[in-house]
């Protein structure tokens, strides 16, 4: 695996993403991590998913757009294991 120098160094980061579906392409991942829930784009410099794969990468120009894409996919875990709870113990909100 190549080095890669740090972001803060390189302006460049980084977001490692495993467990995608078997059918998804770098197209939809790149779409997926560019749509902010505020509306606002985050600048997606690079997408890949690895072939024969559910596992690939996002790069993310600026830390600021890190911060935002690496943001977004911790709430969309976050809903979707609160979602997934819901359905296994019958949850419901207070």
């Amino acid at each position: 695996m190549p080095q890669v120098a740090a972001g803060d160094v390189t302006g460049l980061y980084y977001i490692v993403v495993a467990g995608l579906p078997w059918q998804c392409t770098w197209q939809r991942l790149k779409d997926f991590a560019r749509n902010g829930s505020d509306g606002v784009l985050i600048d997606i410099d690079h997408a890949l998913v690895y072939p024969d794969s559910t596992d690939g990468w996002v790069r993310v120009k600026g830390k600021g757009n890190f911060q935002r894409a690496l943001g977004e996919i911790l709430m969309f875990l976050l809903m979707f294991c609160l979602l997934m709870l819901n359905s296994t113990f019958g949850w419901r909100r207070a």
